[in-house]
């Protein structure tokens, strides 16, 4: 099941009423996941709304493992819908908002938009590669340096 959010609040209070782990994945499973607090559903949600087409780095999954593989986000989405659980993942929106991938309906998807048209396929735009992030990396790297 695909939904369309534009809250966190309500995912964050389902997370922490499950008392849910939160992991961020790297999109293409290449490093290890990392633990982090709920509150990185919102910040997930505040980078949807300046993407401008680009997508996120990582992706988010909560359930009740604190530790997972590497997973891509294809692998990831295949994985989840598959399972039996209230364990769901969590994508970036590129035009902004949240997309939660679960097997069934979870009591914050309710009353959300069906978003089944999303697919997790690869973007060639990614936050690095935008020109103003570029610009303030390059700045950085600069200041660095004096």
């Amino acid at each position: 099941m695909r939904f369309l959010h534009g809250s966190a609040v309500p995912i964050e209070e389902f997370i922490r009423a499950k008392k849910f782990h939160v992991l961020r994945y790297d999109v293409d499973g290449l490093t290890k996941p990392v633990a982090v607090p709920p509150s990185e559903v919102s910040e997930l949600l505040d980078r949807s709304q300046i993407a401008w087409g680009a997508r996120a780095p990582y992706y988010l999954s909560a359930g009740m493992a604190e530790e997972q593989a590497p997973l891509s986000l294809e692998e990831a989405v295949r994985q989840i819908e598959r399972t039996s659980g209230d364990e769901f993942l969590l994508d970036m929106y590129v035009d902004g908002g949240l997309i939660s991938v679960s097997a069934s309906v979870l009591e914050f998807q309710r009353g959300a938009s069906e978003a089944n048209w999303w697919h997790p396929r690869p973007f060639k735009r990614r936050w690095r590669d935008l020109p103003g992030v570029r610009h303030l990396i390059h700045l950085k790297s600069t200041f660095k340096r004096s």
